[in-house]
């Protein structure tokens, strides 16, 4: 920008520049569709991404000379957040310099100007960033569940001074009746562990988490079934723990039936309440040639909140049906009353 005249040539000049020394290294490898792997290598040091600089010169007929500008300059940086740089291992910064324009033109006529944008290495022990994924899968005939099945996923920095590594692992086996799976993350670890038996009549499961190697939470069941001379037995229980500290809550019950004769059913609920909170009911079936006679008798007894009990019965002699029931029942630890009703119908009613 000038004048060109017929004593010489007047004006200004303005150069600027750009370098950049940014490189990068890595891969991806993929094998048969189901396992990937993809990495990048990062610097050994701190490197500038990218530099622009100007300079600003007048140009007259001896020559050029350049243009300072003000001794006063305004220096601004900026980076990206700690935190963040940290668990990245890299962080951003950008620089500018340039002169304070107190009078005359503002930038980019004041004079030299500088910025530069650079990532400086904060995890001297960074070397590779780390991507995995790999699963397999083995079907079975006529069912929608896997025969195996597994799951594998990376991502993280190996050998780094800063653990930022996260991990999942699932496995799964039907003919073993297994489950495991691994999850792993910088601030926590978790472990879960499944599995069902079979050993003749009864059957067993377990599922446990594990939290970072000290804190475990489980559900397991057991159920059993027996026969001996026309009764059948059916038990069964479940327990569970939720809480770090306290007890499991722990409810079982059990079955019995001889056929045409009686059926009793009961079950209970331990560590939610104070006490120990129960229910049973007994049906049962009695005949001969003059009567038949059905009887029930109930138990429910929920600790400081519910508590009845209730026996009743049905009858049939000749051509009467009679019937009688007593009930007792009480709320929050006090008895609210105890009633009885009889009845009586002929058949031909």
């Amino acid at each position: 920008m000038g004048i060109d005249g017929k004593i010489g040539r007047a004006g200004l000049e303005w150069v600027a520049g750009m370098r950049t020394m940014t490189s990068l290294d890595g891969g991806i490898h993929l094998k048969k569709g189901q396992d990937l792997k993809v990495f990048l290598n990062t610097p050994e040091q701190s490197m500038e991404v990218i530099d622009i600089s100007s300079r600003l010169y007048t140009v007259n007929p001896s020559g050029k000379e350049e243009i300072i500008g003000s001794l006063e300059r305004i220096e601004e940086r900026t980076c990206s957040q700690e935190e963040a740089s940290r668990q990245v291992g890299w962080q951003i910064c950008s620089e500018m310099s340039y002169p304070l324009a107190t009078s005359g033109p503002g930038f980019p006529l004041s004079g030299p100007a500088e910025a530069s944008v650079m990532l400086i290495k904060r995890d001297k022990g960074l070397r590779q960033y780390l991507l995995e994924a790999a699963y397999h899968y083995s079907s079975q005939k006529e069912a929608w569940l896997p025969e195996e099945a597994g799951l594998h996923f990376f991502m993280g920095t190996p050998k780094s001074d800063i653990n930022r590594d996260v991990a999942v692992d699932i496995q799964l086996s039907y003919p073993k009746r297994k489950l495991s799976a691994r999850i792993i993350h910088p601030k926590k670890k978790i472990k879960v562990e499944g599995e069902i038996k079979r050993i003749k009549s009864s059957c067993t499961g377990l599922l446990e988490v594990l939290i970072d190697d000290k804190d475990t939470y489980y559900i397991k069941g057991w159920t059993d079934l027996q026969s001996v001379e026309g009764e059948q037995m059916y038990f069964t229980q479940l327990e569970a723990k939720f809480t770090k500290h306290g007890w499991p809550i722990i409810m079982s019950g059990n079955a019995t039936r001889v056929f045409g004769k009686r059926i009793a059913l009961s079950a209970s609920l331990r560590n939610v309440l104070k006490e120990t909170a129960t229910v049973s009911v007994n049906l049962e079936r009695k005949s001969d040639e003059k009567q038949r006679q059905f009887s029930i008798e109930a138990d429910v007894y929920l600790p400081r909140i519910l508590g009845c009990q209730m026996v009743g019965l049905l009858q049939e002699r000749g051509t009467v049906w009679s019937s009688a029931l007593r009930a007792k029942y009480g709320l929050f630890g006090k008895v609210i009353a105890a009633q009885s009703f009889q009845l009586e119908i002929p058949s031909g009613s």
